[in-house]
């Protein structure tokens, strides 16, 4: 078991008691947490730092002594996975950072197994997720509605025709009228 912190730096800052914020940190590296903190937040943001489609399809397993073991959902993900695999730990280093420069990457190399999950209740959550993340998709690709055109009441009609009579062009003439009749402009 690790001894109390009893600096001074954890004490006081300025005269002042040390907030959480200031705390936290030193206290993660006194008590070398700071790989397991890295980790645990790279489960967290897994599909932020990996992207969607791949953080649907694949998930970070075991990490020991920088080798990653990344769990495939399926033969045909593994196989698609394995050319990305230098990809996907510069993406993983990257968004997790080094704390110290002279730290080591949190990824060194990466193995790809199949998941191993049936399908299950878990299984169904995630296919369902893929289905709403899809449709999320499709409504943002889909066309707005079309917006139907005001009614106009006589005196609106009288108005725009009384416009248009200044257009000497006839052509021109009945398209502006037709135009403002149809969204009342």
């Amino acid at each position: 078991m690790k001894r109390p912190v009893r600096s001074r730096r954890f004490l006081a800052r300025k005269g002042r008691a040390a907030t959480t914020a200031e705390l936290i940190p030193e206290v993660i590296d006194h008590h070398g947490l700071t790989e397991h903190v890295r980790e645990e937040r790279m489960r967290i943001e897994w599909r932020k730092l990996v992207g969607q489609v791949i953080g649907l399809n694949a998930r970070p397993g075991t990490l020991r002594r920088g080798v990653l073991e990344l769990l495939a959902r399926t033969s045909v993900w593994m196989h698609e996975l394995q050319p990305l695999r230098g990809w996907l730990m510069s993406q993983i280093n990257f968004g997790m950072g080094r704390p110290q420069p002279r730290d080591p990457a949190l990824v060194t190399d990466m193995r790809l197994r199949l998941s191993g999950r049936g399908s299950g209740p878990m299984y169904d959550e995630e296919r369902e997720e893929i289905v709403r993340a899809l449709d999320a998709e499709q409504q943002a690709r889909r066309r707005p509605p079309v917006r139907q055109p005001p009614t106009l009441d006589a005196e609106a009609r009288d108005a725009i025709s009384r416009d248009v009579t200044q257009v000497e062009d006839p052509d021109l003439r009945a398209t502006i009228e037709r135009v403002r009749r149809r969204w009342n402009c």
